[in-house]
């Protein structure tokens, strides 16, 4: 941050004034953005509220794949997020995934781009909870819809989403004032490491 070419961070619905149903924290718009912290994270928060759910965080992720060329055949690709934390308060084994995003700039998120995160895979197969590490990188295995997404002459645009409920619109079984996260550290973790 300040950013030049890319983007990653997180965005963000924090329900207001009060906790929302889970299909409304879905997919209601934004609240919030944050693009120049040292990490992201997939993450929900329950509400005290029965059935009610506080916040939700979603990833998103920029490369410039410009050197690549026009003329490239892509025939593999692996985007990697370096795991810096997990919890599972919900005790609900939530998944992580990768999909498009179409932020509404390449070098700064806003909170509208909490609604602008795909939900078609890019990896043909979520990566478990107990899968997704804390401490390394986390390797996705782009399929060829994800091969189709990167872009030869610009800037690769990619989203991390949870799978299992958030993409999939099916609530988790509700416990008070509880979270899950999956995170991972963003470029602007100083050094170049845990890029």
């Amino acid at each position: 941050d300040v950013e030049t070419t890319t983007v990653d961070g997180q965005v963000i619905r924090n329900a207001t004034p009060v906790d929302e149903s889970w299909a409304t924290i879905i997919a209601a718009a934004g609240t919030f953005a944050q693009d120049s912290a040292t990490d992201m994270e997939v993450y929900a928060e329950s509400g005290p509220t029965t059935n009610e759910w506080k916040r939700i965080r979603r990833i998103i992720t920029l490369f410039d794949t410009s050197a690549l060329t026009a003329n490239a055949t892509i025939t593999a690709a692996t985007l990697s997020l370096n795991g810096s934390a997990k919890s599972d308060g919900l005790a609900v084994t939530p998944t992580i995934d990768i999909y498009t995003s179409t932020p509404a700039t390449n070098v700064a998120l806003i909170s509208t781009d909490y609604g602008q995160i795909g939900t078609v895979s890019q990896t043909g197969a979520a990566m478990s909870y107990a899968t997704w590490s804390g401490t390394v990188y986390n390797d996705f295995t782009l399929d060829a819809t994800g091969r189709g997404n990167v872009s030869k002459t610009s800037i690769s645009k990619f989203a991390a989403r949870n799978a299992n409920y958030d993409v999939a619109a099916v609530a988790p079984t509700w416990s008070a004032s509880a979270t899950f996260n999956l995170q991972a550290d963003t470029a602007d973790v100083v050094g170049t490491t845990k890029d």
